[in-house]
């Protein structure tokens, strides 16, 4: 409830410039995300809480990322015409009927677009590559300060999320590996600190990005988080 208090402060701060509009929308997204994170861990869904704490992770991470690397704004807004031919021409290909769902006026402006940008997104094979940014999410973590839980939580939560051999063992019951069916208390402790954590970085480079003044608040902020997973941790080993 505190936090909700203070993003709500943080929110209502006025900016113009674009990239702390980008950073301030994907903020709002990871917190938001936050209500449906505490929803499954009071449900006793932890691990479907770990798929939200994941997705929460990469959203903080951007922010970061961005806010680091601000001449890169373009192409993670430009991608959006990649994604936007790649659709078009899988429908042409595949499914050429449904075509007239799009506006005659939509293609050609499409076309121009992805022409414009296509070349800052491709190689030297011409391949264009999968993703807006140009380094992996790892190192995209690694840069905006969230690198040592790439290989541990993200890890761990990406298998959940695909159903590797990793995610199955991972949404087991330890004593009969069998399936491990909500409610259940598995997961609930990693999730929730996950994902508080990464509305709280998203929140901090946020503010710091758009200089919006909220330090002290945040490093409040900072601090109880701290404690109050410090004294989750000795009340479960008590």
């Amino acid at each position: 409830m505190e936090l909700m208090l203070l993003q709500n402060d943080i929110f209502r701060k006025p900016i113009s410039e674009p990239l702390h509009k980008v950073i301030r929308h994907i903020t709002k997204i990871v917190f938001n995300s936050l209500g449906a994170l505490i929803t499954l861990g009071l449900n006793g869904y932890g691990s479907d809480a770990m798929k939200i704490a994941r997705s929460m992770f990469e959203g903080a991470v951007t922010v970061g990322y961005l806010k680091l690397h601000p001449d890169q704004m373009d192409d993670y807004l430009d991608f959006h015409w990649i994604r936007q031919k790649r659709l078009y021409d899988y429908t042409a290909k595949y499914k050429p009927e449904e075509l007239h769902r799009i506006s005659p006026n939509q293609v050609p402006e499409m076309e121009k677009k992805y022409k414009e940008v296509a070349g800052r997104f491709t190689d030297r094979r011409g391949k264009v590559r999968g993703s807006w940014c140009k380094v992996p999410l790892r190192q995209m973590a690694e840069e905006a300060g969230m690198g040592q839980f790439y290989p541990t939580f993200y890890a761990i939560a990406t298998s959940m999320h695909h159903l590797d051999i990793g995610g199955l063992s991972a949404h087991s019951e330890e004593e009969t590996f069998d399936v491990d069916v909500a409610p259940s208390s598995q997961w609930l402790d990693v999730a929730l600190i996950m994902g508080h954590n990464a509305v709280l970085n998203a929140l901090v480079d946020y503010n710091e990005a758009a200089q919006l003044g909220m330090g002290k608040e945040l490093e409040i902020a900072v601090k109880d988080f701290k404690k109050t997973w410090e004294k989750s941790e000795r009340a479960a080993r008590t």
